[in-house]
């Protein structure tokens, strides 16, 4: 009689015990190598490397200078939760630092999976909640995106915490659920929103009682705490920073301007997460769950008593949401994986549990739609997909030493010439949607010809299921390494050199000046100062400025028109993102446009780089020796430029030993190997420049130059 119940509590043990496994792999995965630069291909801005220190700039003063706001920016009303947690993150790590942040994102997104992983175990089961956990601990998309310290990371956590509450019967837990919703969108994100009707729905449908009344105090008691002590105090600082980013950046809504590409919208949202790229099982068994729940009467109805409905529903609003917004960064898609997850664990539990699967045709409009619209979303992404996986294959085989031809590059080019722009997509994901409808929902016997039978008997449905849980864990896994391998330390390398380079009564001024110096105490400003504020200059006493590629460069002129001509540029180091292949350090002059700006007094190391900039090249080896005796650091940049100098001054063998040195010490910077190549093809050493000038190439494959230096010297 007890062997049931100690066999039960076992089984049940050893599913905590690997959901408790999968966070803390979710944790590692999140965490590993902290000072790593954000994976470059996850959005199509800087904003991976910008948005993160931003955002908690004002905990970043608050912990250094005993002030949350030092200037114009109020990030802090906005993002109130993340800087609250990054305070305290700083005061527990003893000062502000990138690993402190990171730790900060990694919890939250192994706190995400719990979540998930809990929810739907309690909907579930054990089997499929340790699936959940799975898959979610090594889900490429939602992985990288916790590694970058973002308020989505802090605020998804919280949206996934009150799914799970919304499970309950109890008063009390549906008003937690209501609280944690709203507090995510007005601490968190306001980007949350999304999901609050989503619950709401759920809540309705599964409690038409009191106990709806619940949930919706829960959310306006704090909704009426936001508005008391935030909103009213800061109503003119939040409602500028919404006018100057949200509106200006996401544009009217489209079905307002065109219908067609309104509509179109709802699946342009997805195709623009990259979530579909990096998570393919997930994000087809996980879709189709959430377009045949929310689609389709009985399933709808049965979910929402079970409570798997919950996912569904709140995927499906925020997804609405995003449709209504013109621009779409990446990272904003990070509260949607939650959804695609659990939804793949119920699929995959579903298929590991029924009885053998027979074909056949829908026969009610509720089973045509939901099908028919998760058709179209496929094959729409997989057309993007193969075109985005494509490009990249394009790229690396355009790249010395693949001997691909322009005429051969060109020719594979004109294959995806059909689907290149967005209405093209449309079309084509119409057309493939309609075939596939055709052929395999309208005449189910075709199906069962190619299987040679009728039906799916229960142990194939069964390893179907299996198969696709390892699949999907293998490509999270092998894209994890594949950026493990290729990862660059790009920024922490600069943070590192920048305080012996500039004075500590240096101000910097841009949107890369927070990450840069945040390990240390010289002032920063971030952005470029808000839209047609006059005197900011001044005002600040800014010193220096970053740029960080053309899309800096064309806004810093749009409000300080010549300025850059009028700048020197201190350092230029590479920069591994996807539109951006440097970053630039430039020192303002003392005085602009006959207005003072500042009373800055160079250091010796700036001086010994504009030496070098103009051509004096012995004053500049001369003053880097003062540098040094001063107490500078000797740093890669310094023996980068003195090589640079001893190589005009043709002492070659000191030329050779300062660059080989700054290899040794910073070995990804491709400059140095460059600079090293062009010594090798002075001296007469073709084959030794081709090295070096490939392992420049490999470390930053953006440079054509490179690749066209690569490529004549390999004829």
């Amino acid at each position: 009689m007890s062997g049931a119940p100690d066999g039960t509590t076992s089984h049940r043990r050893r599913a905590t015990s690997l959901i408790a496994l999968a966070v803390l792999v979710g944790f590692a995965l999140r965490l590993a190598w902290p000072s790593s630069d954000p994976p470059a291909r996850f959005s199509w801005s800087n904003g991976v490397y910008t948005d993160p220190a931003v955002m908690v700039h004002a905990a970043r003063n608050a912990v250094l200078f005993d002030d949350w706001s030092l200037d114009y920016n109020r990030d802090l009303y906005v993002f109130p939760l993340m800087n609250g947690l990054t305070w305290i993150a700083y005061s527990i790590a003893g000062g502000p630092g990138r690993v402190a942040t990171l730790v900060l994102a990694a919890l939250a997104g192994a706190a995400t999976v719990l979540a998930v992983a809990w929810g739907v175990r309690r909907v579930a089961g054990d089997r499929a909640g340790v699936t959940a956990a799975w898959l979610g601990a090594v889900a490429h998309f939602a992985v990288m995106f916790a590694r970058v310290p973002i308020a989505e990371n802090v605020a998804v956590m919280m949206l996934a915490w009150a799914a799970v509450a919304a499970l309950a019967t109890h008063p009390a837990a549906l008003a937690t659920s209501g609280a944690l919703a709203v507090a995510a969108t007005l601490f968190g994100k306001y980007h949350a929103v999304g999901w609050l009707p989503g619950l709401l729905a759920f809540v309705l449908l599964r409690h038409r009682d009191r106990r709806l009344f619940a949930f919706l105090g829960g959310g306006t008691v704090v909704f009426l705490a936001w508005l008391g002590f935030l909103f009213l105090p800061h109503r003119a600082d939040i409602l500028t920073h919404v006018a100057q980013q949200s509106v200006g950046n996401h544009g009217p809504i489209p079905l307002a301007t065109s219908l067609l590409e309104g509509l179109g919208e709802f699946f342009n949202s997805v195709r623009r997460s990259w979530m579909f790229y990096r998570m393919p099982v997930i994000g087809t068994l996980g879709g189709l769950f959430v377009f045949w729940t929310v689609g389709n009467s009985s399933a709808r109805t049965s979910r929402v008593r079970s409570g798997a409905a919950v996912w569904a529903f709140v995927f499906a609003s925020q997804w609405l949401y995003y449709g209504v917004l013109s621009y779409k960064a990446p990272r904003y898609y990070v509260l949607l994986w939650p959804s695609l997850v659990a939804g793949t664990a119920f699929v995959i539990e579903s298929l590991r549990t029924r009885e053998p699967f027979r074909w056949r045709a829908p026969t009610r409009l509720d089973e045509h739609l939901p099908l028919a619209a998760w058709l179209f979303a496929f094959c729409f992404t997989s057309i993007d997909a193969i075109k985005h996986w494509a490009s990249i294959a394009l790229e690396n085989l355009q790249r010395p030493p693949a001997k691909l031809s322009p005429a051969t590059f060109d020719a594979v080019l004109d294959l995806f010439g059909h689907v290149d722009t967005f209405r093209q997509g449309l079309f084509w994901g119409g057309v493939f949607a309609i075939l596939g409808y055709l052929l395999v929902l309208w005449h189910p016997e075709i199906v069962a010809r190619v299987l040679k039978r009728e039906e799916i008997p229960a142990p194939a449905l069964r390893r179907f299921a299996s198969g696709a849980f390892v699949l999907a864990l293998a490509i999270g896994g092998v894209q994890w390494m594949f950026w493990a391998a290729h990862r660059t330390t790009y920024l922490e390398d600069v943070k590192s050199s920048l305080p012996a380079m500039i004075g500590p009564d240096a101000v910097v001024l841009g949107p890369l000046a927070p990450v840069l110096t945040q390990d240390t105490r010289l002032h920063c400003l971030p952005y470029y100062g808000p839209p047609g504020e006059k005197g900011l200059l001044e005002k600040y006493g800014v010193t220096h400025v970053t740029i960080g590629g053309k899309g800096d460069r064309e806004v810093l002129e749009s409000r300080y028109p010549g300025i850059v001509d009028s700048s020197t540029t201190v350092q230029v180091w590479p920069l591994k993102t996807l539109f951006a292949n440097t970053l630039e350090l430039k020192r303002l002059p003392g005085a602009w446009r006959g207005v003072p700006l500042h009373r800055y007094g160079e250091t010796t190391f700036e001086h010994a780089a504009d030496a070098a900039q103009t051509g004096q090249w012995e004053a500049a080896l001369r003053l880097f020796d003062r540098f040094r005796s001063e107490g500078g650091a000797d740093l890669p940049e310094v023996l980068s430029l003195e090589g640079v100098c001893w190589f005009k001054l043709e002492a070659y063998d000191e030329a050779r030993k300062r660059l080989e040195e700054a290899i040794r010490r910073r070995p990804e910077d491709p400059l140095n190997y460059r600079n090293l190549a062009i010594l090798e093809l002075k001296l007469g050493d073709r084959a030794a420049a081709l090295a070096n000038l490939r392992t420049a190439l490999r470390i930053d494959d953006s440079d054509e130059s490179l690749v066209n230096m690569v490529r004549e010297l390999s004829r």
